[in-house]
This record gives structure tokens, sequence and C-alpha cells, in this order.
């Protein structure tokens, strides 16, 4: 989960205009506030809600990590390629 958190923080610090940081800020903590409270008043829903947040966050990082490593195997291929060329 902090992966995802701290993943989408990133993106978000990338952001050139200073609402988005402020709006993302507040969307976590209340996010975090409404999942303590249905934890509180219903646990067995609040676990259900967990496990189905959780299994999204996980194919969202291994989805951006293939990404990452397709991009990052490309550049590795053309390098390999312009090496091969003679000049």
């Amino acid at each position: 989960m902090h992966g995802a958190k701290a993943g989408t923080r990133l993106l978000v610090n990338m952001s050139p205009e200073p609402v988005s940081n402020s709006v993302a800020s507040v969307a976590e903590g209340g996010l975090v506030l409404g999942g303590l409270v249905l934890t509180g008043l219903a646990p067995t829903v609040g676990f259900f809600v967990f496990v189905i947040v959780l299994a999204i966050a996980v194919v969202i990082v291994r989805k951006t990590f293939g990404s990452m490593l397709a991009i990052w195997k490309g550049i590795r291929e053309r390098r390999r390629v312009r090496v091969a060329e003679p000049r």
C-alpha cells in the first residue's frame, strides 16, 4: 500500500500547480479517516474493502513495473544496436 501511495505522491509532486498537492493530501486524509471509521463500525466490510484496495494496488504496481521494465529493455536494445552498427 505504501508503494502505491508513494508513487501517487511522486506523480502529484511533479505537477507544476500547487492545488493538486493540497487536493491529494486532503483526499489521502479523507480516505484514511473513512477507512478507520469503516473498520470501527463494520470490521468485516472494512477488511474486504482493504483486500480489494490492496489487490488493485498490486495490479497497478505490477503494471507500472512491467512498463518500466519494457522501457528499460527498449533503451538497452537501442544502445546495443547503435554499438553494433559500424561508423
